[in-house]
């Protein structure tokens, strides 16, 4: 059978028919498969968008916030009220209040009462994801949390902020997160807290207080700063066991580019606010020049162990100068001596090294030299200890070589009636009190030594002290005290 056409085209009408209807069934199978993707893509974003379903969604501050909405991601409520209403009314909601964007701000004062919300697990407000924000903001007002767990975004990030308001906590509220305070607020406790809390506050002056004990004991452990401000600042406990903050005490600068050969500087000249790094910038006083060397120990060790006399130094009470201070010794003359004020006593248990000039000027004060301590005169310009007044003694009770004397120098000199005093066995030629090469005496001083050994003290005298128009000779004068002999030396002009 042959088919034929009227149509002009010379398509046949049942074809195009058949055609029409197969491809209507395509589109309409594709429109279905878009359909369901695009609805399978919006409620996976709804999904992503912040936290599990069960939460309720608050968007304090925001264009979709509306406490009509049911509280979900995509229609989330605004007030604090509705969401803690909508937890605590269904158990779907088991997650607690999750916060999309901005603080809940709190004006007058209000209580957040976990006991309240009768959901298990839902006493809880939290950061959903990409928010980093405070979730709760306590401005001019008091605001009391218990029972409650407040999870900000990290715990770096600030969970709760107070601006001239209180935060009352009791024992049960955890919070993960910085608690921010300013200068006006305060965080308390209800009960002596059991969790840990970190803080985030500038001090207005040293001292500010940031925890309120209100008679509570609390533990300082308990509270830290957060990393951004641990560096510079510290907490404490002050007298009223309120917690503290203050500014971390300025460190000196690192000493390796400023105490140059381990040396640092002291003078009557000095002042104590320098740092004794320099000839010409000395401290005031051996006290200070300790402290000093302790604080830059600790820092760097053993950067300061020598002490060295940038000028004359007072000794105008009792002092006893140490080994442990400056390891490796004192070093005075050329620049200036220690000169003790009439009636002092000046106790050297260090090494001290003398070269051109005085050691130590006694005047008529006490010098002892002790178990750790020695003089070193170390050239013929130089004298180790001056007994220059009446009543001037040195002394040496467990010292063997108190003063050792190179190259033609002096260990002690006198300029008038003075007191050597041996308290233990030791022979006198090795102080090397006069050796004979530069010694300083004058004609008519009277001297008196004190020793157990007579024979050895004699004998020196007899041998060694007599040196160009000088001479030393010992009186007929003696005086028996208990186990000593006090014996008197007189030095004249031999012409």
């Amino acid at each position: 059978m042959v088919h034929s056409t009227n149509r002009e085209d010379g398509l046949d009408k049942n074809k195009v028919v058949k055609f029409n209807s197969k491809y209507s069934l395509l589109v309409v199978l594709i429109f279905l498969m878009v359909a369901l993707l695009f609805t399978f893509m919006i409620r996976n974003a709804g999904q992503a968008l912040a936290a599990p379903d069960d939460y309720v969604y608050l968007e304090p501050i925001g264009l979709t916030g509306d406490d009509t909405n049911p509280g979900t991601p995509i229609a989330p409520v605004q007030t604090i009220d509705k969401a803690l209403e909508l937890v605590g009314n269904g158990s779907e909601h088991g997650g607690g209040v999750a916060i999309l964007g901005g603080s809940v701000e709190f004006t007058s004062n209000y209580t957040l009462d976990g006991e309240t919300i009768t959901t298990a697990g839902a006493n809880k407000i939290s950061a959903a994801d990409g928010y980093e924000g405070s979730l709760l903001l306590v401005k001019n007002s008091r605001l009391v949390i218990k029972d409650f767990y407040i999870k900000g975004a990290s715990i770096d990030t600030v969970a709760i902020t107070a601006v001239s308001g209180n935060v009352l906590l009791d024992s049960d509220v955890l919070v993960e997160g910085l608690i921010a305070l300013d200068a006006g607020s305060t965080l308390s406790f209800l009960n002596v807290p059991t969790h840990s809390y970190k803080l985030a506050s500038l001090p207005t002056q040293n001292g500010t207080v940031v925890v309120a004990s209100r008679g509570l004991d609390l533990p300082l452990e308990k509270f830290s700063l957060g990393s951004a401000f641990a560096e510079d600042y510290e907490i404490y406990k002050n007298d009223d066991g309120d917690i503290c903050i203050k500014e971390k005490p300025v460190l000196p600068p690192p000493p390796s580019s400023i105490y140059v050969d381990g040396k640092i500087y002291v003078s009557d000249d000095g002042d104590d606010t320098f740092t004794g790094a320099k000839l010409d910038q000395p401290v005031k006083t051996y006290a200070r020049a300790v402290e000093i060397a302790i604080e830059q120990n600790a820092i760097q060790p053993n950067i300061i162990n020598k002490l060295v006399l940038a000028g004359n130094l007072s000794v105008s009470s009792n002092q006893q100068w140490n080994s442990s201070d400056f390891p490796e010794g004192i070093y005075t003359g050329q620049f200036g001596s220690v000169t003790l004020i009439a009636g002092q006593q000046f106790t050297l248990n260090a090494k001290m090294y003398v070269s051109k000039g005085i050691g130590i000027n006694a005047n008529q004060g006490k010098v002892v030299i002790e178990s750790d301590g020695y003089i070193e005169v170390q050239d013929i310009y130089s004298v180790g200890v001056v007994l220059g007044g009446v009543g001037a003694t040195l002394a040496a009770p467990h010292v063997e070589e108190p003063i050792k004397v190179l190259d033609g120098g002096v260990g002690v000199a006198f300029n008038s009636d003075n007191y050597l005093s041996y308290d233990s066995i030791w022979p006198l030629t090795k102080i090397n009190v006069i050796s004979g090469k530069g010694t300083l005496l004058k004609s008519g001083i009277t001297l008196t030594f004190t020793s157990s050994l007579v024979d050895s003290l004699v004998m020196h005298l007899d041998e060694d002290w007599k040196h160009g128009d000088f001479i030393a000779q010992k009186s007929d004068e003696s005086i028996q005290l208990g186990d000593k002999l006090i014996i008197r030396v007189v030095v004249t002009h031999s012409q």
